[in-house]
């Protein structure tokens, strides 16, 4: 249970850091269009 309880630490981890650029990048993107 330790093992995949890391495992899953580290994969939500890369998932929020994905999300937070995803978010990012759509962000800079709706700054571009809107002016």
């Amino acid at each position: 249970i330790g093992a995949s309880l890391k495992d899953l630490g580290k994969r939500w981890f890369a998932f929020s850091v994905l999300d937070f650029e995803v978010t990012e990048i759509l962000k800079k993107l709706e700054d571009n269009v809107s002016k």
